[in-house]
């Protein structure tokens, strides 16, 4: 379901930024999430509090971030887990990839009434470039 499939994005995107050494002790990934739903929230703190205990860093290094709570923050590494309902959500996209200074990830998950083709026409432009952007349908 939605909570394995995001569960395993955000393993593979903390994993990828410890091997390649973008979470340097000088440097803070952000993980934000956009829910309602308490067990993808849920899931996604124990997976954090893990990667943190199994890497040794400081949980002061990778905050649980919601929207609010992002205004004129900057961090090297972004991680985004957004749901959206279609373009009139995107505006949460571009807040989400302009946190990010060096590398950023993005799962959107679309609720099911999204058009899918608009979303993926608008995703095609340059605004691949900026951000490794999943699509979950």
């Amino acid at each position: 379901g939605d909570v394995d499939l995001i569960g395993t994005y955000l393993d593979k995107e903390l994993d990828k930024l410890q091997r390649e050494n973008v979470l340097t002790p000088l440097n803070t990934a952000v993980i934000r999430y956009i829910t309602d739903k308490l067990e993808i929230d849920e899931m996604v703190t124990i997976k954090v509090a893990k990667y943190i205990y199994r890497s040794g860093r400081s949980a002061d290094n990778i905050p649980l971030l919601h929207r609010s709570e992002t205004s004129s923050g900057e961090w090297p590494a972004v991680i985004g887990i957004l749901e959206s309902k279609g373009l009139r959500d995107l505006p949460e996209l571009y807040l989400t990839m302009s946190r990010a200074r060096v590398y950023c990830s993005i799962l959107l998950c679309l609720h099911p009434d999204t058009m899918l083709e608009e979303v993926e026409q608008f995703l095609s432009g340059d605004l691949k470039h900026c951000a490794n952007i999943m699509i979950h349908y």
